[in-house]
């Protein structure tokens, strides 16, 4: 039997102070045909103080890369967790022990409708399906999903958020009781007088032609005021000018360098612009206020120049 370790430090950046990884397997049998029993590794990122906090669990199925694995956070500082081992395990817990349960103590994952047997006939029962059709909470047919779930209890954004055994990676809406999935307000301000949020009132339309290096791009360009607070405070809301940008009529204005192979495409279609005040003659400060947003998005990214686009 032997362990195998190893180290990394990463370099911290934002709000990171301090992040090392550690990475873990254990061998069982002779040296020269050894195998790995168990393997996993711990990460922890000491961040400045912040006021999330948060516990994650999640269960995956023999298919994920570590079955096992949570984190715990306190304060923005976080000790992430991983095991690379118990995917059968994993996989009985998410599909089999929970799922076999009666009707009247199912989860409530998916309801099975009448004259259907009681049992999924989903893996790892049916190893050849991925996908069955079930009745939804919402009555309305939908797909039982093969993967993981997770418990997760955090604090962000003045909220408690809970996520009691659902989908890791989504799921559809009326699939879970509303109780396994919400949030709780936190913030007294927010209970008595609302969530702050934004308002927009159009002001003014004109059509900008927008010059770039290598073409002009007209674009519909809208003004408005802009109003930010929390509903039940009108007077304390912040007021300001914006544009919202329309691009769809020159099909796009090509801002960054498209790494997704084509899916995404370099062109950017709708976005928003802020003014320090809306003067008379508005247009003249949006056109430049456009065009430096674009010039700074290709900076970014590295843009040199526009993908072709195909003709209509």
């Amino acid at each position: 039997m032997r362990l195998w370790t190893h180290t990394i430090q990463e370099s911290p950046r934002g709000k990171m102070i301090w992040y090392p990884r550690w990475f873990f397997k254990l061998y069982v049998g002779p040296d020269d045909h050894d195998r790995a029993i168990v393997g996993g590794h711990v990460e922890f990122v000491l961040s400045k103080p912040t006021s999330e906090f948060g516990i994650n669990f999640e269960v995956g199925t023999r298919g994920s890369e570590t079955p096992f694995d949570g984190y715990l956070k306190i304060a923005g500082t976080t000790l992430y967790w991983g095991l690379e081992a118990g995917g059968d395990l994993a996989t009985n817990i998410t599909q089999f022990w929970f799922n076999r349960l009666p009707n009247r103590l199912r989860s409530r994952d998916c309801l099975i409708g009448p004259g259907q047997p009681e049992t999924c006939d989903c893996p790892p029962w049916n190893p050849g399906a991925t996908t069955k059709r079930h009745i939804g909470r919402n009555g309305e047919w939908c797909d039982f999903i093969y993967e993981g779930r997770r418990f997760q209890i955090r604090t962000s954004d003045g909220r408690l958020w809970l996520e009691l055994w659902t989908r890791k990676n989504g799921w559809k809406r009326g699939e879970f009781a509303p109780w396994r999935s919400r949030s709780i307000k936190l913030n007294p301000l927010d209970i008595l007088f609302g969530d702050k949020r934004y308002w927009y009132e159009d002001s003014e339309v004109a059509r900008i032609l927008i010059d770039m290096p290598e073409a002009v791009y007209p674009v519909k360009a809208t003004l408005q005021r802009q109003r930010y607070g929390r509903p039940k405070l009108p007077k304390r809301h912040v007021l300001s000018w914006t544009v919202d940008v329309d691009a769809h009529e020159c099909k796009g204005i090509p801002n960054s360098v498209d790494r997704s192979g084509g899916w995404k495409g370099d062109r950017v279609y709708g976005f928003g612009v802020n003014l320090k005040e809306s003067r008379r003659d508005w247009q003249i400060d949006a056109k430049a206020a456009i065009e430096a947003r674009i010039l700074k998005d290709r900076a970014d990214s590295g843009f040199r120049k526009p993908d072709p686009i195909e003709a209509d």
